[in-house]
């Protein structure tokens, strides 16, 4: 899958000033980007879902204990890496709108039918988003499309 450019030049990216919930600074981690009670530009940026909008697919860990940290969004459920399901951006995730419906993803001269079961956000700890054109993917998704040959 390619990717679509450089986050700072999307017209897509709304910034809004806010107050993060309670309890959702991550100052475990030797963070200090982000401070209870304080307020901090959010960013919820994606470029328009067309059927030929170009991502960058990065490799996710859906079941319990991995990377994903948490039960999928939309069904607070854990899936099996052996199941052919994705997490979108914020602005592509569309407020739940796209949660336990099913895309088509291109790449490699081969297509594949997923699920979408979470919503990824490629801004953490309340800092600029790195980009703004991921998919999370399961292992069976990039064994579909090539991109893994074996565990």
């Amino acid at each position: 899958m390619g990717w679509g450019g450089d986050m700072s030049s999307s017209k897509h990216c709304v910034k809004k000033r806010k107050n993060p919930p309670p309890g959702q600074c991550n100052l475990e981690n030797v963070s200090n980007c982000c401070k209870d009670g304080k307020f901090y530009m959010t960013y919820k940026c994606s470029p328009p879902m067309l059927s030929s909008t170009k991502a960058r697919l990065t490799l996710n860990n859906f079941e319990a204990g991995g990377d994903g940290s948490g039960p999928s969004e939309c069904n607070n459920q854990y899936h099996s890496n052996d199941y052919l399901v994705v997490a979108l951006l914020t602005g592509w995730f569309n407020y739940g709108k796209r949660g336990l419906k099913y895309i088509n993803i291109h790449s490699n001269g081969k297509s594949v039918r997923v699920k979408v079961v979470d919503e990824c956000d490629s801004n953490y700890e309340y800092r600029l988003p790195y980009f703004n054109n991921i998919v999370d993917s399961s292992k069976a998704v990039w064994k579909a499309l090539g991109g893994l040959k074996s565990d």
